[in-house]
This record gives C-alpha cells, sequence and structure tokens, in this order.
C-alpha cells in the first residue's frame, strides 16, 4: 500500500512543482534551471496588479483543496512528500524489528499501536475507563488540581499548563512557565463574538459537547445540564484568559512566585497542584498571565465540583479523541474539523500515524530522515545563504536612516550574536526511557509523561543553546527569541523552498526570504524585546522606540485594511511580528541577492531577469488556498497573515519590486513612496 501512496503523492508533486525550460552555468559548472514554475502562472493577470494571482494563479485555477484538508499548498504538499517518507521509514522499521529497544523498535510499536483500527474500535469508550473513575473521585479541591497535574501528564487539556524553558532574565538558566489553558474554543475571542458564524459555531461546539456526555452513558436531559454547566465554567476561565494581540507583550510573562510557588492568589492549596511534579523547594516559577490565575482561583471557588467532573471529562474525550474509536473520533472532527476549518473528510489513518509517531519520538524519527534525505552539500549552500544575509542586514542596520547610533550598536551586536541552526540538531533525544506497549491509548499517555519528565529534568541544569524545539522532518521554520537562533529543519530545504539545482535568484527569493523573516523575527514587536543572549532587555533609547513603533502601526493600518471575505480582514495587531518578519525577510533577502552577483548581470531566464525571478520565487514560496471555514479561524487565532497578503501586502513596500515590474503609479500594486513601510 505505501508504494502505492508514495506514488501518488510524488505524482501530485510532480504536477505542483511543473517548472521550467530555459538553464544557466552555476558557478559548479552545472546546469540550473530557472527555478519558475511556469505551469502556475496566470499570464491572465499581470504582475503589476496581483502578483500573488499571476505567480500561482494557473495552480490555484487548476487544483482543488482536498477533501481531507482545510488548506493546500507549498507547505501543505511538501508536508505530503515528508509524510510519505516518514511513512518508508517506519515500514523499514517494522520490517527490521530492530534489538529490544532499539528506536527502530519505538517506531515499529508506537506504528502498530496506531494502525490497530479493530482493538481500539472494540474498546470504545471503555479505554477512558481508568481516568473516567479517577474524574469520579473527584471530591475535594485536593483531588481536583492533582487531577490538573495528571492531566498534564497525561496530555489532557485542563485549566492550567505548564512549560520549561530559559528564563526571560537569565536566560542561561531554565525556569518553570505557568500558562493559561483549560478552553473547548480555540480562543477566549470565540467566547465573545457574537456574529452570525460566532453564535453557530458556539450551538456546534453545544451539540458536539451533549454527544460528548451521550456517549459517555449521560441520560439526555443530563447531557443537557453538564453542557450548560461545562459551557458556563468555560465562559468563566474564558473571561481571564488574555487575549492573543497581547500576549506578544513579553515583559508581562515574567511574574516570578516562590520559592516553593509562594505569593500565588490565596484561598488556593497550589502546592496540591505542583507537588506532583516534585519539584525542588527552591523552585521559583514565572506566571505567564497573572490575571489569570487569579481568576481561575475565583472559579475555583465558585464552581460547583460536580460542574468541574463534567467539565473535565469532556475535556479528556476531547484530547483523546484522536486515539479512540471511530466513532468518537467522528464526532471531534466533524465539530473541530469541519465546522471550524470547513474539512470534510479525515486524513487517511496510515498519515495519521505517521503524525503520533513523530509526534512521540520525533528525533528517533529525524535522525534517519536526515541520513536518508539531507546531503552535506545543502547544509553547505544553505551556509552561505545564512552567511550572505548576515551581511546585507548589517549594511542595512548601519545605514537605517531613523535609528539612533546607541541603538544601533546594541543592534549589531543582538546580529553578530545570532546562531544559525541548519538541517537537524547536534544532539537527538533519548527515548530509552520511555515504557511502550501493544495498546495505543497507554502509548499516548507514556510519550506525553516522557516530554513532561525531560522538559522538568532540565530545570537544574544549564541551558543548552543549540536545543532544537521542532522535528527535522518537519516543513517549517523558527526563531527563538531566549536562544537568539534561527531554526531550518532539514525537511523545508527542498523545493519550491530551497532547491541546488535552480539559478541562485529562485533560492534568495524563496528560502532566503524565509531565512530572513525569521532574523527579522529577531528585531520584530516582540523579538526586540529580548537583547542578543535572549535576555529580556529593552536595549532601544526611547526616541528609537518611537520611531520603530510609529513604523509597525504605519504596517498595521496596511494589513488592517486587507479583506479576505466579506465583512472579515486581516487583524493586523495579531499579525504584525509576522509582517514585519515578512517585509524585513524580503527586503534583506534581495539586498543578500544582489550582493552575491558581484556586480555581474544575472541572466534572464524563461523571460524573466534575475530581479523578477527572485520576486517569482518569494509568492511561490507561498502558494496556497484555504477554506473559508479556516480562513474566519485563522484570522482570530493565526498570527500569521493568509497567503496573498504576505505576497501582495509585502512587495508593495519593496522598492525593487517596482523596478523589477515597472510598477506605475495606477498600478493596483502601487503605493506611493510615502505610502510604503520601510523598518530594516
Amino acid at each position: 500500500m505505501s508504494r502505492a501512496v508514495l506514488f501518488l503523492l510524488v505524482a501530485c508533486a510532480g504536477h505542483f512543482l511543473a517548472a521550467c525550460a530555459d538553464t544557466t552555468v552555476g558557478d559548479n559548472g552545472a546546469r540550473l534551471s530557472s527555478g519558475i514554475y511556469l505551469d502556475n502562472l496566470d499570464t491572465n493577470v499581470r504582475p503589476q496588479d496581483d502578483f500573488f494571482q499571476f505567480v500561482n494563479g494557473g495552480w490555484l485555477a487548476s487544483n482543488n483543496i482536498p477533501d481531507d484538508k482545510s488548506s493546500d499548498g507549498s507547505f501543505e504538499r511538501l508536508s505530503e512528500a515528508a509524510d510519505a517518507d516518514v511513512l518508508s521509514i517506519i515500514e523499514e522499521a517494522a520490517a527490521q524489528g530492530g534489538a529490544s529497544g532499539s528506536p527502530e523498535q519505538r517506531i515499529a510499536i508506537l506504528y502498530r499501536s496506531f494502525m490497530a483500527e479493530e482493538r481500539i474500535n472494540a474498546l470504545g469508550i471503555q479505554a477512558l475507563d481508568e481516568d473516567l473513575s479517577i474524574i469520579d473521585a473527584i471530591d475535594s479541591e485536593r483531588r481536583l488540581l492533582e487531577f490538573f497535574a495528571l492531566a498534564e501528564y497525561s496530555g489532557v487539556t485542563s485549566p492550567l499548563e505548564i512549560y520549561v524553558m530559559p528564563d526571560f532574565l537569565e536566560p542561561e538558566r531554565y525556569r518553570l512557565y505557568l500558562f493559561q489553558s483549560g478552553l473547548g474554543l480555540p480562543n477566549s475571542d470565540y467566547y465573545t463574538d457574537d456574529s452570525e458564524q460566532g453564535r453557530a459555531i458556539v450551538a456546534a461546539y453545544h451539540s458536539y459537547m451533549r454527544d460528548v456526555y451521550m456517549a459517555l452513558g449521560y441520560s439526555r436531559d443530563a447531557a443537557d445540564k453538564a453542557t450548560s454547566s461545562s459551557w458556563a465554567l468555560e465562559l468563566g476561565l474564558a473571561a481571564h484568559h488574555r487575549p492573543p494581540e497581547k500576549d506578544r507583550n513579553y515583559p508581562l510573562w515574567h511574574n516570578l512566585y516562590g520559592p516553593g510557588h509562594k505569593n500565588l492568589p490565596s484561598g488556593v492549596n497550589w502546592d496540591d497542584y505542583f507537588s506532583s511534579f516534585e519539584l525542588s523547594p527552591e523552585t521559583v516559577i514565572s506566571v505567564a498571565q497573572p490575571e489569570y490565575i487569579e481568576g481561575l482561583a475565583l472559579v475555583l471557588k465558585s464552581t460547583p465540583l460536580s460542574a468541574w467532573r463534567d467539565y473535565l471529562k469532556l475535556r479528556l474525550v476531547s484530547s483523546f479523541a484522536p486515539y479512540l474509536s471511530q466513532e468518537l473520533q467522528d464526532s471531534a472532527f466533524d465539530f473541530y474539523s469541519t465546522t471550524l476549518e470547513g474539512t470534510p473528510q479525515m486524513k487517511p489513518r496510515w498519515r495519521r500515524g505517521v503524525s503520533f509517531v513523530n509526534y512521540a519520538i520525533g528525533d528517533s524519527v529525524g535522525q534517519i530522515y536526515v541520513r536518508e534525505h539531507f546531503s552535506p552539500s545543502a547544509k553547505a549552500q544553505m551556509d552561505q545563504l545564512v552567511a550572505n544575509l548576515i551581511v546585507a542586514y548589517r549594511e542595512s542596520i548601519e545605514s537605517l536612516d531613523w535609528m539612533g547610533e546607541q541603538t544601533r550598536a546594541n543592534a549589531l551586536i543582538k546580529l553578530d550574536k545570532f546562531t544559525a541552526n541548519i538541517g537537524y540538531p547536534d544532539k537527538w533525544k533519548d527515548y530509552s526511557t520511555m515504557r511502550l506497549g501493544e495498546a495505543l491509548l497507554p502509548n499516548v499517555r507514556e510519550a506525553n509523561r516522557w516530554e513532561v519528565a525531560d522538559q522538568l529534568a532540565r530545570l537544574p541544569k544549564p541551558v543548552d543553546r543549540h536545543e532544537w524545539n521542532m522535528n527535522v522532518q518537519t516543513v517549517n521554520a523558527y526563531y527563538s527569541s531566549v536562544q537568539n537562533s534561527i531554526n531550518f529543519p532539514a525537511a523545508i530545504l527542498q523545493p519550491p523552498f530551497f532547491d541546488p539545482q535552480v539559478d541562485e535568484a529562485i533560492n534568495y527569493g524563496a528560502i532566503g526570504s524565509i531565512i530572513g523573516h525569521e532574523i527579522g523575527h529577531g528585531f520584530d514587536d516582540s523579538g526586540a524585546q529580548f537583547d542578543g543572549d535572549g535576555r529580556l532587555y529593552n536595549w532601544w533609547t526611547e526616541s528609537d522606540q518611537a520611531a520603530f513603533k510609529a513604523r509597525t502601526a504605519r504596517l498595521i493600518e496596511q494589513y488592517n485594511g486587507f479583506e479576505i471575505l466579506p465583512g472579515v480582514t486581516v487583524n493586523g495587531t495579531l499579525t504584525q511580528g509576522e509582517n514585519i518578519g515578512d517585509l524585513a525577510g524580503v527586503s534583506i533577502a534581495y539586498k543578500a541577492y544582489i550582493y552575491s552577483l558581484g556586480g555581474k548581470p544575472a541572466p534572464v531566464l524563461d523571460g524573466y531577469t534575475g530581479a523578477q525571478r527572485f520576486f517569482i520565487g518569494f509568492a511561490q514560496a507561498f502558494l496556497g488556498q484555504s477554506r473559508e471555514e479556516r480562513a474566519r479561524q485563522m484570522i482570530k487565532i493565526d498570527e500569521h497573515s493568509p497567503e496573498k497578503f504576505r505576497v501582495n501586502g509585502t512587495l508593495p513596500n519593496i522598492d525593487g519590486f517596482y523596478e523589477a515590474f515597472k510598477v506605475q503609479p495606477g498600478d493596483l500594486m502601487y503605493r506611493g513612496v510615502d505610502q510604503r513601510v520601510t523598518i530594516w
């Protein structure tokens, strides 16, 4: 079956990557193509009017979103290919068997337990009997708080969530952070959305809650009452949640309590929660949203235990639904994927199994993935791209006319301290203490238990500055403020983002802009709050900070004006960090590309100049489309703008784009010089 699946994916990707005809000769003598996916172009649209449509319109017209997806595009297609590669790794591990306790054996056991549909369906709701018994035994606030901790170890959503990461003020040491959590809807905005769509989602959520309670054996009347009480409880929690726009202000996250978590809101014995984590008496925690903890203390006192028990059963089923019988999976999918995202059909089980193995023991899979799918030459080429981007950033910072010398010096110090992690980590996680068996749900709990224990074990240790927070087989990239690092997993270093077989213009426009984007996060509205050592520190003068905020405000205003659906616009405040990253990424990558030419003219390939191919490469990387439901959801929860506006919102601010495509007043992509925003 996997060979057929792999063939279908490669065939699909082949259509996606239908490319160019012209070639040139690279520095090493190799023949390089233009890298333009000619079949994807919509030449009926002028690039000066809608660049996203010009570059991607042909693909959009001929590709419907698959039934098992809420969105489709560059990232999704490459993720499919990565999943197929991981499936081959899994099947090879299963065929070999592997020695007892070996990574191959763990891979095979986890995948086999997920694919045992008959056993899982036969168990049904009984798979949760042990958990349900523990919830039914909650007869005091002490047991309630103890269950919150047990939920953390098990992977069940509860009102509290812990995470261990470098301390914001002492980045050389780890700190335990406590976060708000506990909602069944994506964020607190959903609980106050009185629009027609908002009310429809709440009604569908109530229906889903009722279905869960009836699956648990509640009568219809009891299910209705449990639904009402759980909704009231979630409303209470949501009322104290900090909204996502305000959560970008990282100084608000650093609120120390302790040692021994002293000074948390009185009236609650917090030892009942923290004792389960076996922390040392000297442990000082940081509460990311202290106003939420104060609100939770009120909700704890005002909500009867019976309502808490009903609520926790709902969270239990929702958290474990992907690992339960088909009936329970379908119920959760209908609400969370179909209602919220518009996805009509579940992904095939093998793909969900791959996701589970990646989630549980991603580094075991990643070691094999890198060995089979990432070359040293690709890493060397990426290292050079990063080095060129750093040079371009330095030149740009040195010439900024809005920044004073003191802030400029600090920005350059931070730039010099950037770390670039390319392809894979130096050190892999060791899962040898993970206890696995043939039953799926115990394996899920064990994977979550291992992850929490691994985090807590870091607390007394110095920070590993090269630690990765993403699997290498993930198609993505990220910047870490507390490590001051940019990180590019092996899986993203493939077409259409990076291709050693194409002319450099496309690579600079695609992966180069992404490199610049991630570096730019070090200088966006949130990353700029940290210095080069990852310390939360205001290294800006007051006047420079005001100038930065004024430019950012103009960018926010631009994006607030982009309408994705009638009456639905981009949230410029929520997306400001990513928009700054896109603007900086393209601006700096373009400078780096020009720098890489060394004064020589770029060849014209497939009728496009080097400068034009650069911008085409950027737009190709962000090819994508979403279902309406998914688009509405992402506007509320995602810090990224929709793909179209990542392209059409960014390029009108770039002078080089006007020169490359001769954009003139009257063209739809034209923005007056005084209306263009430049930051970095």
